[in-house]
């Protein structure tokens, strides 16, 4: 199945749900999500190329120096604009941060984003925004780009092979980031959901 086929029927199961509040439940949602999608990019290369995924989809993806820091990322989605889907990033933000990003406005594509040919859609992402209880979407859409990005079971096996190479926390966590492509804080806070010490 194409990756755009994947999207579309997510989008189309989630479509008009209620968002939880239990975070159980969102982990959940964003775990089979995260899979589905995984079995379509994974074959594509490693770590996964999540702005050419999200470019098969119809997005334009900027870089933009946005005016408040705390803004990682925007979607935005208007059938009548020259650009009808377009997902940007901080320029100040980590390249790694930056693909957690992209991933995270996936998400909210995803599960977010109901009618996309009758309504004008703006996200904004504050990398400070993940909260269940006050923003569950946040948490969902945070949770949804650690499983694609660090999925379980690969995470674990290298972060095995880093404690094999390197006795230091620091070292084993920055290679495991750099293995993902993904930033430090993000490796540490999935270490710390799935219980793994360094």
């Amino acid at each position: 199945m194409r990756f755009i086929d994947v999207v579309d029927d997510l989008r189309r199961q989630y479509s008009g749900q209620e968002v939880s509040r239990n975070q159980a439940t969102l982990q959940e949602q964003a775990g089979l999500a995260a899979q589905r999608c995984l079995q379509c990019l994974r074959s594509i290369a490693w770590p996964i190329k999540i702005g050419k995924a999200l470019n098969d989809l119809g997005f334009e993806l900027w870089v933009k120096d946005f005016s408040d820091d705390n803004i990682s990322g925007i979607m935005a989605i208007n059938a009548d604009e020259k650009y009808p889907k377009v997902i940007g990033v901080n320029a100040n933000d980590s390249y790694e941060h930056q693909r957690f990003t992209l991933a995270h406005e996936l998400a909210h594509y995803i599960f977010d984003v109901v009618n996309m040919d009758q309504e004008t859609v703006i996200t904004q992402y504050y990398n400070t925004d993940v909260n269940v209880d006050t923003h569950p979407e946040e948490y969902r859409a945070s949770q949804f780009a650690a499983q694609l990005l660090l999925p379980e079971k690969m995470f674990r096996q290298e972060v095995e092979k880093a404690r094999q190479m390197y006795s230091e926390s620091a070292t084993i966590i920055a290679e495991v980031a750099d293995i993902f492509d993904m930033p430090i804080t993000a490796v540490k806070i999935r270490m710390e959901e799935l219980n793994i010490a360094p």
